[in-house]
């Protein structure tokens, strides 16, 4: 059984710790939300106790295991709500950080709210903390096996500052002005003190990168010539030993910046058992990390949790709200903590061209939408603020601009597992020309991620949107149009809003070309939409079929079940679809096995079938060609199918044909990411008019069997 992790730093908790250094690890507390409660309030520093957690009501209290008697509460993990459970002294950092340069002293209940809430709406993984981001060390923590050597000092305690003095002495450096080659620089007149003065308000990474770059800094600026204010000034906060706290000094230590600095660095290399320091800086890091998101719940006026989900009947005046998507979910139904709509239209604002700020974070290693702005201007030029919606952070803003020239036709929303990480624009001049402006810059989709495109129902140009948030980010897009041209708008904004959506990896087919699709899935989790797979082998025009020469299969190791295609070409290039990552929670590494066989597609062979059979657990695809061949997925017994080709009763089977004068250029197949880890749960195909194939009755390959499956290898997933 897996361990519940410290949502702050990643370690795990002792009941009984050995030692006293790792005493840390057994004094825990919770932030927490009862069943009677509105909000989330902090415990007591209680302990572990296996398979949860025994804490003291009361916030001042603290027991030791054990300890046992009224005012006590027993919590652990449920599939409703999470247990957010910390470290005591990690805690005590977070709230020191947080209350770091601010005027504005958070209470400790705010803080502890705005965590729960974080952590409740994080989208599901194998990562224990919020930002850690170290899988070799939250692993091992997560699971029954020991440390790794190199992470062994995240089991020392942060509390215990015990420095190691260096004796040795600093190297030498040149204290004469060097001779410059060339014209002098800006800084040859600067008299050293000025110097001096000047980097000690700078980052240490900006000092090294000013050394660097000019010959006169480096030169009066050695480790022996700086002033103890330089020292001093590299632990502030925010600064590179900000980490470290200044009360644990003696006044005799403070008289000697320079050598409590090259104390401390000295201190970071050790990263045994006896690293308190070094740890300390991890978690440290951890704290700054986390600290963002909460300081924006925090902080920022418009706050999402002042508004009210609207109901599904909800109608703006001169609004309609019509198409919607939303982003997936894994174990619970996401939750809307808040809907706000924005205008986009000009002439709502009766001005010219708007400016659109996207605000984005970053949560796991995802990027998602946490807020946007409306202003005068453009995507260059800023005016005043008209409107906005969730949470503004002007450094990660992506600019868009929305022309009063064109109106805005389709809104193509990315969206992943816990919500929306991508938008873009479509907009469409008096012309009839098109152009797209995008908010997502990604080279690749996610795995476990897809794309829609929402466009008007009933009109040519969406007024404004409904984005639905949890606590933080966005996590659901519907458009806002024109009632007028709703015959029955309380009719259709019910059928519209309610309709499922699609989301296509890597990218939506072709709406140009026939397209069966597959069935949509059974969502365990109500709402959401049907994530599928678009497997294009064949080009938007058929052009790459006479170059595949081979067809693969990846089946999940565990099940067999197919979980994607692969199309290998004979310029050697290969396109690969299936959900490689595991969003599961679980520590293991999970692998799915490749099956192929060589395709002449050169002498006129292509896929004219596809057929998902259903033998109790076990799931069977078979693809087949105009000449007369079958890929199957599984090596399954052959006297073992034969003996089940009778139990009609209990056999599924989905069959999908190319239809005559069309040829198959794509493979779609929905998947179920909360259940089924990605397998592929139904078929169906994207065709293009026949272009005058080869007759099939032209070159064969040379094989004596017409079914058979490959050797497998298999692959990491």
């Amino acid at each position: 059984m897996e361990k519940q992790t410290c949502v702050i730093c990643g370690s795990c908790f002792l009941g009984a710790p050995d030692t006293d250094a790792q005493k840390w690890l057994g004094h825990i507390r919770l932030s927490r939300c009862r069943s009677d409660d509105s909000v989330a309030t902090l415990t007591g520093v209680g302990y572990l106790d296996p398979p949860g957690f025994t804490v003291p009501e009361d916030a001042s209290s603290r027991i030791i295991p054990g300890e046992s008697g009224p005012g006590l509460e027993r919590h652990r993990e449920t599939a409703c709500s999470p247990t957010v459970v910390f470290h005591e002294s990690c805690w005590n950092m977070l709230f020191e950080y947080m209350s770091l340069k601010t005027n504005t002293r958070h209470e400790e209940n705010d803080v502890a709210q705005c965590l729960y809430d974080l952590i409740f709406d994080l989208p599901p993984g194998k990562n224990s903390s919020v930002f850690i981001g170290q899988n070799g060390f939250t692993t091992p923590c997560r699971g029954n096996t020991a440390l790794p050597i190199i992470f062994e000092y995240a089991g020392a305690d942060p509390d215990m500052l015990l420095l190691t003095h260096v004796e040795k002495e600093l190297a030498e450096t040149e204290t004469d002005l060097l001779i410059l080659e060339g014209s002098p620089n800006s800084f040859t007149s600067l008299p050293t003190k000025l110097v001096h003065h000047i980097i000690t308000f700078l980052d240490s990474s900006s000092v090294c990168n000013l050394r660097l770059s000019s010959k006169v800094i480096a030169s009066v600026t050695g480790p022996k010539d700086l002033p103890q204010a330089f020292w001093a000034s590299r632990f502030a906060t925010d600064d590179e030993l900000d980490f470290f706290p200044l009360d644990c000094l003696s006044a005799a230590a403070r008289n000697d910046w320079r050598q409590v600095y090259f104390d401390v660095r000295h201190s970071l290399l050790d990263c045994s058992k006896t690293g308190h320091i070094h740890n300390r800086q991890r978690i440290w890091s951890c704290v700054k990390r986390l600290s963002l998101p909460l300081k924006m719940m925090l902080d920022q006026l418009l706050d999402v949790r002042r508004f009210k989900p609207l109901p599904i009947g909800f109608g703006l005046p001169g609004y309609l709200g019509t198409e919607k998507t939303q982003g997936l979910a894994k174990r619970r139904e996401l939750r809307i903590k808040a809907e706000q709509y924005l205008a986009l239209d000009p002439e709502f604002f009766e001005t010219g061209d708007l400016r659109m700020s996207i605000s984005t974070m970053i949560i796991k290693s995802t990027t998602y939408i946490c807020g946007i702005r409306i202003s005068r201007g453009d995507d260059k030029v800023s005016g005043d603020e008209m409107s906005r919606v969730g949470f503004v952070l002007p450094d990660t803003e992506t600019h868009l601009c929305i022309q009063r020239s064109s109106h805005l036709t389709a809104i193509r929303v990315t969206a992943s597992i816990g919500g929306i990480i991508g938008l873009s624009f479509q907009q469409t001049d008096i012309e009839g020309k098109f152009s797209w402006q995008s908010a997502d810059h990604r080279d690749k989709l996610l795995d476990f991620a897809g794309v829609v495109t929402l466009k008007p129902a009933m009109n040519e140009r969406i007024l404004g949107i409904i984005v639905g948030f949890d606590t933080y980010k966005a996590i659901s897009i519907q458009l806002l149009e024109d009632p007028i041209s709703f015959a029955s708008p309380s009719a259709s904004r019910m059928s519209v809003r309610m309709q499922p959506r699609w989301l296509w990896y890597p990218v939506e087919p072709d709406s140009r070309n026939l397209i069966v699709p597959p069935q949509m899935a059974q969502h365990s989790i109500p709402g959401q939409p049907t994530l599928a797979l678009n497997m294009n082998f064949g080009g938007s025009d058929g052009s790459w079929l006479p170059r595949l020469i081979h067809v693969s299969v990846f089946t999940s190791a565990g099940t067999n079940a197919p979980k994607g295609l692969g199309f290998y070409y004979v310029d050697g290039s290969c396109k690969r679809y299936l959900f490689q990552s595991d969003i599961s929670d679980s520590i293991s590494t999970r692998l799915c096995y490749e099956v192929g066989f060589p395709l002449n597609g050169s002498g006129g062979e292509r896929i004219n079938g596809l057929k998902l059979e259903r033998l109790g657990g076990e799931v069977i695809l078979k693809i087949t060609t105009n000449f007369h061949r079958v890929l199957k997925s599984n090596q399954a017994d052959q006297e073992k199918e034969s003996n089940e080709l009778g139990l009609t009763n209990k056999r599924k089977i989905e069959i999908r044909e190319v239809p005559d004068g069309q040829t198959i250029i794509a493979i779609l197949a929905s998947v179920e990411p909360s259940e089924s880890h990605g397998n592929i749960e139904s078929l169906g195909i994207s065709c293009i008019q026949d272009r005058g194939a080869p007759s099939t009755t032209t070159t064969r390959p040379s094989l004596s069997a017409r079914q058979f499956c490959l050797q497998r290898g298999h692959l990491s997933g």
